[in-house]
């Protein structure tokens, strides 16, 4: 049992260390983090306006609630579109260059 799973942890290690910034499995500066980021924002939009009307409409959601609810999504669905824009921005200019940047 201790031997694999210290082959385990040698085998990760090996992988993390292997990366380079030219060989990120999902790199920063590509055309799918953005794609993915502009997919998440536009999933968390649909979410929010088909969901929060069922939500508002159900019996025992009050006042209070319901602007909790709305705030949220206003939230949820404007940081998402700006991170979606950032990613396109870091695409373009390539502002950080790696996830390593990115994470310190």
């Amino acid at each position: 049992m201790r031997a694999a799973t210290t082959a385990a942890t040698a085998a990760a290690t090996t992988l993390a260390d292997g990366l380079g910034p030219e060989q990120d499995l999902l790199p920063l500066t590509g055309i799918a983090v953005p794609t993915l980021a502009t997919l998440l924002a536009v999933a968390v939009l649909v979410a929010g306006v088909v969901l929060v009307p069922r939500l508002m409409r159900r019996p025992g959601a009050g006042t209070a609630r319901a602007r909790i609810l709305q705030a949220a999504t206003l939230v949820a669905v404007t940081g998402s579109a700006g991170v979606a824009a950032l990613a396109w921005v870091n695409s373009s200019l390539v502002i950080i260059a790696s996830w390593q940047d990115l994470l310190g």
